[in-house]
């Protein structure tokens, strides 16, 4: 079980994270991006911004594209091999990441992610305390 806490300093309205984006083909292609990412229990699927996904130059899956709908409107959207490193000592994450337009956002962590381990999120001494416990 690998678990992830993070204390905002105070009562948070965007709870972000430092993860890395790592090509699709780890470990024979050894391509990595730090990244800017917001846990988003609205997303159903995690997100990565168009920059970082030509940047790696992800591989295109053969999956048709979809309609994502974000602040800024609605968009096609394309998704991709890749992988994220959620905290240093975790291990990457093989998935499909889906392309979102270029935004301030580096990642939105889905409930793809989010749902496949537990995630608990509570107030404690004016802060803000996210605990993600995934068993990997």
């Amino acid at each position: 079980m690998k678990e992830i806490v993070i204390r905002y300093p105070s009562l948070a309205d965007e709870l972000t994270a430092e993860v890395m984006v790592v090509h699709g083909d780890y470990p024979k292609v050894r391509k990595a991006i730090k990244c800017r990412a917001i846990w988003d229990t609205g997303a159903s699927e995690t997100t990565v911004n168009a920059a970082i996904v030509r940047a790696l130059q992800l591989e295109k899956i053969d999956a048709p594209p979809r309609v994502s709908h974000t602040a800024n409107g609605d968009t096609m959207s394309h998704a991709y091999k890749g992988c994220l490193v959620l905290a240093n000592d975790w291990p990457p994450l093989v998935m499909r990441l889906w392309e979102m337009p270029p935004s301030d956002v580096d990642v939105l962590i889905g409930m793809d992610i989010i749902g496949r381990g537990q995630f608990n999120l509570w107030p404690e001494k004016g802060q803000t305390v996210l605990k993600f416990e995934l068993d990997i």
